[in-house]
């Protein structure tokens, strides 16, 4: 932050301020503190002087205002540079700060209204000299900023050749932002608290004065009744606190509810941004645009609330509606935005639409929240699917809020993309929107923008209720004057840029007259102009220069002006001198997946997924460079291709790919064939799964294998129901034979199975993979496991031992800790639970006195550790042999506070009660001069990662960056910034991120925050915890870091997102210090008495996982999840059923052995039931098992009804178990009120009557289909899953989503199944 003198008069906000503010607002009105911002503002934005819109003569607010003019200016300045660079993170910086800036003057004048009041109440006082000092440290504070902004006009760091500094200017406004509310919630609180604090002096001034009193008994009433009021008053005040207090923790409760309902069913990432719409080109559609936005700004009672723009396609409907949405945004009107993507089917769902929208409504606005809790409280089923209920409560009752909140100011809502939903839901999506158009009348200011293409399924039920009223309909007109010019100057642009680079003459190439001929080829379709533009340049920088003539003679023939004869064009030219048919079907493959994944993938992912080969020997086909050849009809941009690269079309252009009459046979995309390549290459994904080694991210084609397998599947068969095998197996296979592998796979041959499943909300793929049991999120991948921690080990210390400083670092099985005991080191076993205390050997370099720790610290490698002996001495041991290394070290003249070794042992520094910091050389024993730049206490010193820096922090608020070589301070971390380290407090903790480039620091202001090593500039702030923090540190792939708080807790934060992940890790005691292991699965962590000294106990967190393995044999027998995979059971044999619940990562009951039959070892069949209550399991022998998981009951079949041949066991829909025998015949048993045995309903021969999964493979149930190496043969019914053998691994996929995968000995299967394998 810059600290040089601002240009501006000098302002306060004292009592002479209010004062002459006050007086001046009653006397000029007309030019009061926020109409002077408004006129202000408008100067600005014209370009014009600011200095004329602030009145003349003795206006005292003259020096606020100037200083807000810089924060404006630079808005004004972020508006210009968002619109020409269009990679700047900037856009919405220009609103920002104008809401900023008009926050700060609505708080001026609310609190001069306050002053206002202490003038006129019965006390007649000011505010208190408390009050006042917090008042002047907001000023500082507002100053501050706005001198921020005028040295950033004058570094011009926000411009074009400054827009790529590393720190992005969004993170600067929001922190500027978040710090200002912050500081004026806490002014309010503290002004409240200290004028309680000096009530309660005067009440005792005036009691004392009541106690002498020997006046007249009048004087003594009138006495007693101001004391009676003072009471008053303070009463009112802490109520208030006390209020405000209970309603925030109120608000943050219904905001996770709110949240957490509306995520089960809403999409993310569904802006113009995120999928990749991008707006206009500068000066395209200026007429269309200008007439939206006119429709958006009139809020009278004469505007519509609806606007439903169309156009043929390709005529650019899309980047319409992103530049309203850029627009708006900029604008601050812009409350929700969902972009319907036919490539993202998670936005194509109209399930999510109002769910989505309302969370975007519940995040703008605290009000509007209330009103979604409310309704979604009310109902909580209004989320589960699009209905006209749900368009009411979710959408139009949240637009009606938000359009009270301020009539003046639209409310803007942008759905574009209509005609790309789901096309089975198409019609009634349309229906129920189209019953909304006069829901709004009596709300001007609700815009609702919707675009799409002018469909039957859509136009038919917007025809027979739209009204000119209500709905404003624009036709994007490919024909008219304006559409032709827009593209016509848009294509131009582009020639010319092409014609300049390659240093050509305009008149030769293109020419006026053949580019008169190709804007009017182009016929106002941009997607036209768009695609010949790239093609132009693509094949330029292929082919060079000499192939212009060629190219815009093609483009000029009769009939090109149709966009299909474009691309017919662009694939003849791109693929003329193929004669290889490979290069054909490698063509239909690859764009085939393209136009039929259900989410973007990358192209590395892409490749990996389909693995395209010309045959087995063969090389992969090289994807980015396929890419390359077709970015003109693949990649959006200019951008450099690479295997980050997605790859998107537009839609026109898989409608031409998959049309039966526009394109060559050669290129045509047949998308059921298309369909079934991908569900093959997801099942050859599965088997990957078993032995794949994920670190903390579970990769996206896994994840997308999991996700779309059975919708692949599906598309491609039109059914799940069959098995998939390969082409050089044999098809005569018993399914039963497959059913015992897959189930009974614990044996010497066989691993135990996978088992997969979804969360209800299909937000989490949850895998027992391992006996464990993982979640991994469906968005990123992320293991939820390893970043959500649970206790594993807890060691209390014992009082003769109380440790000074908790583990740094555990090794994953050790935790080393120093007590203060004399002369020793102790290990914590955290397998056996054991201390092993080892006396130190100090060498004969101490002589005979004991040692009392005070400090100690632990080198990254583990090979060193130091303490700090005495009060002045540091010792330094192996921590092998724990033989002392060298002689003691003493530094400065003062008492140790603190102490690190660098990461490979060679540097100790030391930090000092007066405020020093000594370093020394390990190899050699040298030291530098010790070094005093503070003034207080070190609290933590540390070194980076490579040992060239160190940070050290004290308690008078300094982040000091020192260079332990030479000794000497590099620069104050923070110390040019407005709030200077931590707003003045005491800095408790720092620690640096593995790269070296970031710093953390925690302080006595309760928050971390986040710094740039190399600048010293704060990036981000955060504020979670409600007490001091005195730890934190990284973890050891920098993606987190964790924080340990005198509140009790520790928590794990996302350095990306600066959110808590999980819920905070609670503890009895003060968090002295929290360490990561290092490989990041466990957390460590030393809690102290709460103002004690030393630690009370050490706990170990691990992740929160779902051990299945807690068995004396080596895997469970059987492992299944229930149908909405909360929960997930084991068998074990020494165990019997364990159930576990899978969000909690905790047992929730175990169903015993039974007596009088056989072990759990001889299960053979397991099943839940769909409601999840009740478990089923069958025997070797035959008998059934039913529990009642609540109570635990056991039911039992009898013994004289045993069925020892069960081929599987399930429950009918009403809740009864069927076993089925491999003779085709099935019972169904129910419970009996009266015993605990099962009875039996009924016998069939014929198992296809009711739901049955395992059937024979008799190939006159459907066709079969061999399709790129494997074999697909259909079930009868359809209800059986869909099974694959693939990769020497059996996958099972159940109807409600479930998957199981088992690897098998493939030679030992294929005698035991009855058919060879080639090989």
């Amino acid at each position: 932050m810059a600290t040089s003198l601002a240009p501006w008069e000098k302002w306060e906000l004292d009592v002479h301020f209010f004062t002459a503010l006050s007086q001046w607002t009653k006397e000029n009105p007309q030019t009061s503190l926020d109409r002077v911002l408004i006129n202000v503002d408008q100067a600005i934005q014209h370009g014009r002087e600011f200095f004329e819109a602030i009145p003349d003569g003795v206006f005292p607010a003259r020096g606020l205002v100037k200083a807000l003019a810089q924060l404006i200016k630079l808005g004004k300045v972020s508006q210009l540079l968002s619109t020409s660079h269009k990679r700047t993170t900037i856009a919405t910086a220009n609103s920002d700060i104008q809401a900023f800036a008009k926050a700060v003057v609505h708080w001026v004048n609310e609190t001069k209204a306050t002053f206002e009041a202490t003038q006129t109440g019965w006390w007649d006082n000011h505010f208190t000299k408390a009050t006042w000092k917090n008042l002047a440290g907001i000023r500082d504070l507002i100053d501050e900023i706005c001198k921020w902004a005028a040295s950033r006009l004058m570094d011009r760091r926000w411009s074009v050749s400054g827009i790529k500094n590393r720190l992005t200017v969004n993170e600067e406004i929001t922190d500027f932002k978040a710090r200002i509310v912050e500081a004026r919630a806490v002014f309010n609180e503290r002004s409240l608290i200290n004028q309680a604090r000096g009530i309660d002096a005067i009440l005792r001034k005036i009691q004392m004065m009541l106690d002498r009193q020997n006046d007249t008994e009048a004087g003594q009433r009138q006495i007693q009744s101001t004391l009676d009021k003072i009471y008053s008053t303070q009463s009112d005040h802490l109520k208030h606190i006390i209020e405000r207090m209970d309603d925030d923790a109120e608000k943050e409760k219904r905001r996770q509810y709110v949240l957490q309902m509306l995520s089960t069913h809403a999409v993310q990432n569904t802006s113009y941004v995120e999928q990749g719409k991008p707006p206009c080109d500068k000066d395209t559609r200026v007429d269309v645009l200008k007439e939206i936005v006119a429709w958006v700004e009139d809020v009278t009672q004469r505007s519509q609330n609806f606007l439903w723009l169309t156009g043929d396609p390709g005529c650019g409907k899309s980047a319409v509606t992103a530049s309203i949405a850029r627009t708006c945004k900029d604008k601050g009107c812009l409350w929700a935005q969902f972009f319907i993507n036919r490539n993202n089917v998670d936005t194509t769902n109209p399930n999510a639409y109002f769910p989505s929208i309302a969370r975007q409504f519940a995040q703008y606005s605290p009000v509007v929240e209330l009103e979604i809790h409310d309704r979604l409280k009310a109902k909580p089923s209004l989320v589960d699917v699009m209905s006209p209920e749900q368009a009411t409560g979710l959408f139009i009752d949240a637009i009606r809020v938000a359009s009270r909140l301020d009539p003046r100011m639209p409310v803007v809502i942008v759905i574009d993309g209509l005609d790309e939903t789901d096309r089975k839901h198409l019609k009634s999506t349309a229906d129920i929107i189209s019953h909304l158009f006069n829901a709004l009348i009596e709300y001007p200011n609700a815009k609702v923008f919707i675009s799409s293409r002018t469909e039957d399924d859509i136009r038919n039920p917007f025809a027979r209720t739209i009204n000119s009223t209500h709905v404003k309909h624009l036709h994007l007109d490919v024909n008219s004057d304006s559409s032709i010019k827009d593209v016509s100057a848009y294509f131009r642009r582009k020639i010319a840029r092409i014609v300049l680079d390659n240093e050509l003459d305009w008149q030769i190439w293109p020419g006026d007259e053949r580019m008169d001929l190709l804007a009017k080829r182009a016929a106002g379709l941009f997607i036209w102009a768009v695609t010949a533009a790239k093609f132009f340049q693509e094949q330029v920088d292929y082919w060079g220069t000499e192939c212009l003539d060629d190219l815009l003679d093609n483009l000029n023939s009769d009939g090109m002006g149709d966009i299909n004869t474009l691309y017919s064009l662009i694939l003849s030219v791109t693929y003329k001198e193929q004669a290889d048919d490979w290069a054909f079907e490698s063509f239909r493959r690859l764009i085939g997946t393209i136009v039929t994944l259900h989410e973007p993938l990358c192209l590395d992912d892409i490749k990996q997924l389909l693995h395209l080969r010309k045959s087995k020997p063969a090389q992969p086909v090289d994807v980015v460079k396929f890419v390359k050849r077709l970015r003109t009809v693949l990649v959006a941009g200019t951008g450099v291709i690479n295997g980050q690269t997605v790859p998107r079309l537009h839609k026109s252009f898989f409608e031409f790919i998959t049309s039966h009459d526009r394109v060559d046979s050669r290129f045509r995309v047949d998308m059921k064939s298309s369909h079934l390549e991908l569900g093959f290459a997801c099942l050859r994904q599965l088997p990957r799964v078993r032995n794949a080694a994920f670190a903390d991210r579970m990769p996206a084609v896994f994840r997308y294998a999991f996700r779309f397998l059975s919708s692949h599947m599906h598309q491609g068969l039109g059914t799940t129901s069959g098995i998939a095998l390969p082409i050089e197996s044999q098809r005569e296979v018993d399914i039963q034979k497959f059913e015992n592998l897959l189930r009974c796979s614990s044996s010497k041959e066989n691993a135990a199975p996978v088992f997969v499943s979804f969360s209800q909300n299909r937000a989490s793929i949850r895998v027992s993979i391992g006996g464990q049991e993982r979640t991994w999120a469906v968005n990123d991948g992320l293991d939820q496991n390893r970043l959500e921690f649970r206790t594993k080990k807890i060691l209390k210390v014992k009082d003769e031992f109380p440790p000074t400083l908790g583990t740094l670092p555990p090794d994953g099985r050790h935790v080393i800790f120093s007590p203060r005991s004399p002369s020793s080191i102790c290990f914590w076993d955290t397998d056996s639970e054991n201390i092993i205390r080892r006396p130190l050997d100090d060498g004969d370099k101490l002589g005979s006195g004991e040692m009392w720790p005070s400090v100690c610290a632990f080198s990254q490698d583990g090979l060193r550790f130091a303490i700090g002996v005495t009060m002045t001495t540091v010792c330094v041991w192996d921590a092998q042999n724990l033989k002392a290394i060298g002689p003691p070290l003493t530094g400065a003249n003062g008492t140790l506070s603190c102490i690190a070794l660098s990461p490979a042992g060679q540097w100790l520094a030391a930090g000092y009660t007066n405020g020093s910091v000594a370093f020394w050389n390990l190899r050699d024993g040298t030291s530098g001069q010790p070094i005093k730049r503070q003034s207080r206490r070190i609290a933590t010193i540390t070194f980076s990662p490579d040992s060239t820096q160190a940070l050290s922090c004290s308690d008078d608020g300094h982040i000091t960056l020192w260079a332990p070589q030479t000794s000497e301070h590099i620069r104050d971390i923070g110390s040019t910034d407005y709030k200077k380290g931590h707003g003045g407090t005491s800095v408790h903790a720092v620690a640096f991120s593995p790269d070296g480039l970031l710093a953390l620091t925690g302080g006595a202001d309760n928050t971390i925050r986040l710094w740039d090593i190399n600048t010293g500039e704060h990036i981000h702030r955060l504020s979670k915890h409600t007490n001091v923090v005195l730890s934190v540190q990284f973890s050891p792939d920098g993606k987190e870091f964790v924080s340990g708080s005198m509140d009790g807790t520790a928590c794990v934060w996302n350095l990306q997102t600066r959110q808590i992940i999980g819920s905070p890790l609670v503890h009895q005691g003060w968090v002295r210090a929290a360490s990561f292991s290092p490989d990041g699965y466990h957390i460590c962590t030393a809690v102290g008495a709460r103002g004690g000294v030393g630690c009370t106990d050490l706990t170990l967190w691990g992740p929160a996982t779902i051990d299945l393995r807690q068995s004396d044999f080596a895997v469970s027998v059987l492992t299944a999840f229930s149908r909405d995979g909360a929960q997930v059971a084991s068998v074990a044999p020494d165990k019997g059923i364990q159930l576990w619940d899978t969000w909690q990562k905790q047992e929730v009951i175990t169903l015993k052995r039974f007596k009088g039959n056989e072990d759990f070892i001889n299960l053979r069949h397991f099943a839940f039931s769909s409601d999840g209550l009740q478990v089923a399991a069958s025997t070797s022998s035959g008998i059934i098992l039913l529990w009642e998981l609540k109570t635990g009951q056991l039911w039992t079949s009898p013994p004289e009804n045993a069925q020892p041949d069960i081929a599987d066991l399930y429950f009918t829909h009403d809740h009864k178990v069927a076993a089925e025998t491999h003779k085709k015949t099935t019972t169904v048993w129910k419970t009996m009120s009266t015993s605990r045995s099962l009875a039996l309903v009924t016998v069939r021969d014929d198992p296809r009557a009711d739901l049955s999964i395992f059937l024979d493979l008799n190939t006159d149930a459907g066709d079969d289909v061999t399709h790129h190496g494997m074999h697909w043969i259909p079930f009868k019914t359809s209800t059986s899953g869909l099974w694959a053998l693939v990769n020497d691994h059996i996958v099972r996929v159940n109807p409600d989503g479930t998957t199981a995968i088992a690897s098998i000995d493939l030679e030992r299967a294929s005698n035991f199944l009855g058919w060879e394998r080639n090989n």
